[in-house]
This record gives C-alpha cells, sequence and structure tokens, in this order.
C-alpha cells in the first residue's frame, strides 16, 4: 500500500509539472488558472514527500528502482520540451526522419507514463520477497512497460478526437506519426514544431483525414495483448484475472 502511494504522489506530481507552459513565465497563470510557481511548488512538494516515504521501505533495490523512475520523467520531459536549441546554430531542432520521431515518442511515452507502471510493479514484487523473485520481477516490469505505454497511445488518440492533442504544443503523438506515414508532406510541419503560420491547421487536417488515430488505437491494442501475454507466466487466480480485465480496460 505504501509503493502505490508512493507511486501516486510522483504521478500527481508530474501531473503538476506538466501544467507548466514553456512559453509562459513563473508568474503567468496556465489554460487552467493554476500558476507555473504553484504548479512547480506542488510537484516538488509531492516529489518531497514521496521521497521520505520512500526511504522508510527499508529496501534499498525499490528506492533504487523508484528513485530512477523520477530522473526517468525529467528525461522524457526534456524529449517533449517544445524548443530544443541545437549546440551550434541555437535554431529550433525537430526530427530528421519520421522513424527519429517515433524512436522519441516512444522513449518519452516509456519514460513520461510507462516506466512508474513498470518499475513500481517491480518493486512490488520485490517487497512481496516471492522465492522465485527474478522471474516474476521481470513479469511484473514487462507488464507495466506494456499496459504503460498501451495507456499513453490510447491517450493520444482520445486527445485528438477531444480536440486537446500535444501537437498545439509542437508534439508530434501516434497519430501525426501514422499520418505522416500516409502523407510525408506532413514531416516539415513536424520537423518545424508546426511554429509557422498554417502549421498547426494543416497537420490537424492531415490527421483527420488519415487513418492515424485509427492505428494509433489499434497499436494501444497489441500493447494491451502484450501486457495480458506476459500473465501467462503467472498461476491461475482472481489476481491474474483482475491484471487481465486490466490491461484490455485501458483501451477499451
Amino acid at each position: 500500500m505504501r509503493l502505490a502511494q508512493i507511486a501516486e504522489m510522483i504521478h500527481v506530481a508530474s501531473l503538476l509539472h506538466d501544467h507548466i507552459s514553456p512559453s509562459t513565465t513563473a508568474d503567468t497563470a496556465s489554460q487552467d488558472g493554476l500558476s507555473s510557481k504553484l504548479a512547480i511548488l506542488g510537484g516538488d512538494f509531492l516529489l518531497g514527500r514521496a521521497s521520505t516515504a520512500l526511504s522508510q521501505l527499508g529496501e534499498s533495490e525499490v528506492v533504487e528502482l523508484i528513485a530512477s523512475v523520477i530522473s526517468n520523467q525529467v528525461e522524457g520531459e526534456i524529449l517533449r520540451m517544445d524548443e530544443v536549441q541545437t549546440p551550434k546554430s541555437g535554431l529550433m531542432r525537430g526530427p530528421s526522419s519520421l522513424e527519429e520521431a517515433w524512436d522519441v515518442y516512444l522513449k518519452q511515452s516509456y519514460f513520461k507514463t510507462a516506466c512508474l507502471v513498470a518499475k513500481s510493479a517491480r518493486g512490488a514484487v520485490v517487497l512481496g520477497g516471492s522465492h522465485n523473485g527474478e522471474i516474476w520481477k521481470d513479469v511484473a516490469y514487462a507488464y507495466g512497460r506494456n499496459i504503460g505505454i498501451a495507456h499513453k497511445l490510447s491517450e493520444d488518440a482520445c486527445a485528438f478526437e477531444a480536440g486537446l492533442s500535444d501537437v498545439r504544443r509542437g508534439t508530434a503523438t501516434a497519430p501525426v506519426l501514422f499520418a505522416c506515414e500516409e502523407h510525408p508532406e506532413l514531416l516539415p510541419y513536424i520537423r518545424r514544431k508546426c511554429i509557422e503560420n498554417g502549421d498547426l491547421e494543416n497537420t490537424l487536417e492531415y490527421v483527420y483525414k488519415s487513418s492515424g488515430i485509427e492505428r494509433t488505437r489499434a497499436l494501444a491494442r497489441v500493447y494491451a495483448h502484450k501486457a495480458r501475454d506476459t500473465l501467462h507466466f503467472l498461476p491461475e487466480s482472481d489476481a491474474k484475472l483482475g491484471l487481465s480485465a486490466l490491461a484490455m480496460a485501458v483501451v477499451d
């Protein structure tokens, strides 16, 4: 239970930090009225409380696992930044190819979302003291990683359907990348992160006339099935049935 509380605090801290708009200062309000400064302080407070609770678990392997989640989430945020300065020119740098864009997207999906689920699941097995520890730890990690990526993909598809996609911040998510596979002329917009007049509107038009959203949902189901398939190592139980149902509920 304590580990679940720690994971939830880290998750909420990440959500608070995500309220910060990179185009504003700490004194300006973000879209929902929560100021950037309060978001930073609130997120940092929760990370501090999570770190304190983590130190009380008394299991160094779990401490190391969950501590690495925090650093992973920072790495994911760096990948998601709207503006990335090149060392020499100082110009905004987007992906040089569709393959690179997919690589960045999947890494970011792991760092920002899936790693918390994967490493928390692995940590739960460590704390449970299973006799077949290494096997069950690997199963738990694989389950969490796959269900986390499935959730991120499903979330990105839903965001487009609700008109709230990250493309408005210059971030190319799976629906955009699938659309680019069907319409290669979309790549220049992705590379310059939709900063020029008309880029956003054109990108959205390409996505909605492509099968990008449907293909994103299909890929989410692939990862959900991967998560469910890892459970075949586990003995039959109500817990196994629950985990199997959870994997599919993420994408329904």
